[in-house]
């Protein structure tokens, strides 16, 4: 939600108007409190300690691999026209809501099935 309300924020603010900016860096700032801690304690839970610092640093440099074409794709976009930018943003937010819903169904289908063949 605060992902969301950040790119509302900077699509609505006026030039030379430096209050809704800062806006933004507060809504980033809390989606960003709220995203990483989580992240950490995925990665505590679901690998061995051993491993845990070498998945992180793959982890880490397969995120930014990954991001260096949306940021040329983005900067292509804002050339054209600025608003271009924020509307990829929302779709790939909208793509992650959706496959991250059907993976939730996917994992209680998986935990049935797993109940189901333990009994």
């Amino acid at each position: 939600m605060f992902y969301a309300a950040s790119h509302v924020v900077l699509m609505i603010a006026p030039e030379l108007n430096l209050a809704l900016p800062i806006g933004y860096v507060v809504c980033e700032a809390c989606a960003h409190s709220l995203v990483m801690p989580r992240r950490d304690s995925i990665i505590a839970l679901l690998i061995e300690p051993s491993e845990r610092a070498r998945i992180n640093g793959i982890i880490t440099t397969i995120t930014l691999g990954a991001s260096i074409p949306f940021g040329y794709l983005a900067g292509w976009l804002s050339d054209n026209n600025r608003r271009m930018t924020f509307i990829l943003d929302t779709a790939i937010f909208a793509l992650v809501f959706v496959v991250i819903a059907a993976s939730g169904k996917l994992l209680k289908n998986d935990i049935a099935n797993y109940e189901k063949g333990s009994s």
